[in-house]
């Protein structure tokens, strides 16, 4: 019984892993792809979210099985998410195209940081 225990938490492990790998090297590539790409930085980022749609919904679906519904409707807060994060990909975009790739994929990793400094010196909200 114990085995079978060891041997499912190993193999979650090692699927989590790969699919942490995974992850980081099509984080790590796309903007290769954005920068070979012959259609524009803004509709290459149009696209790259919509065709993730279908998998989202389904992965939302399958999460939401069961859940207790929230009454609460954040429309306001969902929609500006949504257009600031559109905001951040088209400007990454054109970033991507008009600077080096590796110059632009800092830049936007390191959005985090100041965003915290932001948050600490502004808010008084400790990290």
């Amino acid at each position: 019984m114990e085995a079978d225990r060891l041997t499912s938490h190993e193999g979650k492990r090692t699927l989590a892993i790969a699919a942490l790998l995974a992850g980081a090297t099509c984080i790590g590539t796309s903007a290769l792809w954005v920068k070979m790409s012959e259609a524009g930085p803004v509709s290459t980022a149009f696209w790259r979210v919509f065709l993730a749609l279908p998998f989202l919904w389904l992965w939302a679906w399958w999460a939401g099985r069961g859940a207790a519904t929230n009454t609460a409707n954040p429309r306001g807060l969902l929609i500006a998410a949504g257009i600031f994060f559109a905001g951040d990909l088209a400007v990454w975009h054109w970033s991507i195209v008009l600077t080096s790739v590796a110059n632009s994929t800092l830049l936007a990793n390191v959005a985090p940081i100041f965003v915290t400094l932001a948050a600490w010196l502004i808010f008084k909200h400790k990290p």
